[in-house]
């Protein structure tokens, strides 16, 4: 948890083309660090975006589509980012506040 009100806020802040909160920006970027140090600072796991999203629903969307590429290196490295994010998810058993 954040010791700042100011900081703990800008967790649940949403951009305003997607309603995407940080932690939604750090899965589509496939951000393991950033992922996991939202997660750690507080941030929602179960809040939406304007696709009807969660942050994780966003990880298992971008596997789905990269999932669809042709085979090669790229397609074999970026799934293995987005599983290894994705596995922040379940490493522990978060809990909402």
């Amino acid at each position: 948890m954040l010791a700042n009100k100011n900081a703990e806020k800008l967790l649940e802040e949403r951009d305003e083309s997607y309603g995407n909160t940080p932690l939604h920006v750090a899965c589509g970027l496939h951000s393991y660090i950033f992922t996991s140090l939202l997660i750690e600072a507080g941030s929602s796991l179960t809040t939406l975006n304007n696709a009807g999203f969660t942050p994780e629903g966003v990880i298992d969307d971008e596997i789905q589509a990269y999932k669809g590429h042709l085979n090669g290196p790229e397609k074999d490295f970026t799934l293995e980012r987005l599983t290894l994010v994705k596995s922040l998810f379940a490493e522990k058993n978060y809990v909402e506040k």
